[in-house]
């Protein structure tokens, strides 16, 4: 992948999306549908997490964090009913 390329995710589980070492990611936007939780976690992979996001929407939620990561510091999209989480975003580096 290159500078300016899209990342895009979108499944019906938990999301845990950590870069490859150099690189640089920016998430324009992360959403779900009709979960009664739904959550935007930054770690460091050793049990550090900082809830960026965490609500209890019960309809399509959808946020526009404009979130930094790299493969340090990176994102975790969780909720707790089989819905879809997803999330977009452009490589920076």
């Amino acid at each position: 992948m290159a500078v300016g390329d899209v990342i895009s995710v979108i499944q019906n589980s938990d999301i845990t999306y950590q870069p490859a070492a150099g690189v640089e990611v920016m998430i324009t936007s992360a959403g779900n549908p009709i979960d009664a939780y739904f959550a935007i976690l930054l770690t460091n992979g050793v049990g550090v997490s900082i809830n960026y996001i965490n609500n209890t929407a019960t309809n399509w939620t959808f946020y526009q964090p404009k979130i930094f990561i790299n493969n340090s510091i990176y994102v975790s999209i969780v909720g707790n009913a089989p819905n879809y989480r997803s999330f977009c975003g452009i490589q920076i580096k």
